[in-house]
């Protein structure tokens, strides 16, 4: 359930997207991040309509700017996109979940986390250096 909660001090969850770099691409990264480089490294893919739905069903409301061709969410500030590409230099896939960072209660996000968390077997690739 973790991996779909914020990292402390981040307004967004961190995401990547498989549109940009493939799955071993994104778990040589984080194998190069977290496993020294060695390893199995375990991804749970998660399509747009998964995150959406997680969302709706924990009380945000979602709609889609047929302009833009983006999804929104509804905040005490008006519309917001509700995904944002954040590349960083070691990972052109890095994305954020922007509704599920800052101004959103801890018990919404456990909700989004429980329901994405549950389903599928994760895809597992062994890294090396």
């Amino acid at each position: 359930m973790a991996a779909f909660v914020p990292n402390p001090g981040e307004g967004y969850l961190s995401v990547n997207s498989i549109e940009i770099e493939s799955l071993p691409d994104i778990a040589a990264y984080y194998g190069s991040q977290f496993k020294d480089g060695l390893g199995l490294i375990a991804i749970i893919c998660r399509k747009v309509s998964d995150y959406n739905s997680a969302a709706r069903n924990a009380g945000i409301k979602m709609s889609f700017c047929n302009v833009e061709c983006k999804w929104r969410y509804y905040s005490s500030e008006g519309l917001k996109d509700a995904y944002k590409h954040r590349p960083i230099s070691k990972s052109r896939s890095h994305c954020g979940v922007e509704y599920l960072g800052n101004g959103t209660d801890d018990l919404t996000i456990r909700k989004i986390a429980r329901r994405l968390s549950s389903g599928d077997k994760p895809h597992s690739f062994k890294v090396a250096k």
